[in-house]
């Protein structure tokens, strides 16, 4: 077959995997950013009680919590939300933004029986963003060694055919085969323009 790849979604399932690894401490542990000093957080009292069961959970999550009599202290953040959050200067509502993320594990955790994911969503959607914004653009001009190096490099990733949002790195255009018996050479533009209307229509 002759493929077409999208070179932003390649560049992007490329950097998603290796910030994935680059904010990880081994396969479960989230590296996590100290707080000097600690932030205070409120939560409701049925709130606090669910979350003490899930301390050493959140602690693979990156969010350190110190209960102390009747206060709640936020020592440690995952190190990806703090970056997020240091990019758009708005440290300030960190503490807030925190309790509004710990609210919703706990919620979850309600009605998981305890559960909650080794990734949650705001933690993806985080590395995810991050992955995006810093990747090749589409229509960005990519020499020759450029496009090896992105191939060489996706086939050394987990998941190789779908970027970060899950959308498929490649099309497939025409097979070689095929190809051979046209009278005519391949025109690439009109293949590449049908393969867009195509995507457009569905």
């Amino acid at each position: 077959f002759l493929v077409l790849f999208d070179q932003h979604a390649v560049d992007e399932r490329i950097r998603v995997e290796n910030l994935s690894e680059g904010y990880r401490l081994g396969s479960d542990q989230l590296k996590s950013k100290a707080l000097t000093p600690r932030v205070e957080i409120y939560l409701a009292e049925n709130e606090t009680a669910i979350l003490k069961n899930l301390l050493p959970r959140m602690s693979k999550l990156g969010i350190t919590l110190i209960l102390e009599e009747d206060k709640l202290f936020l020592c440690e953040v995952p190190l990806c939300l703090f970056n997020k959050i240091a990019k758009e200067n708005q440290l300030d509502s960190l503490g807030d933004r925190v309790t509004t993320v710990i609210k919703q594990l706990v919620v979850s955790a309600e009605h998981s029986r305890g559960v909650i994911p080794s990734l949650p969503h705001f933690l993806a959607d985080i590395i995810n963003s991050e992955a995006c914004r810093g990747a090749i653009k589409f229509g960005d001009k990519l020499s020759l060694e450029t496009c090896k190096l992105l191939l060489s490099n996706l086939a050394l990733c987990e998941m190789p055919f779908q970027c970060a949002h899950g959308r498929p790195v490649l099309t497939p255009l025409i097979e070689v085969e095929d190809a051979k018996l046209l009278d005519e050479p391949i025109n690439l533009m009109n293949l590449m323009k049908r393969c867009i209307h195509s995507d457009t229509m569905e």
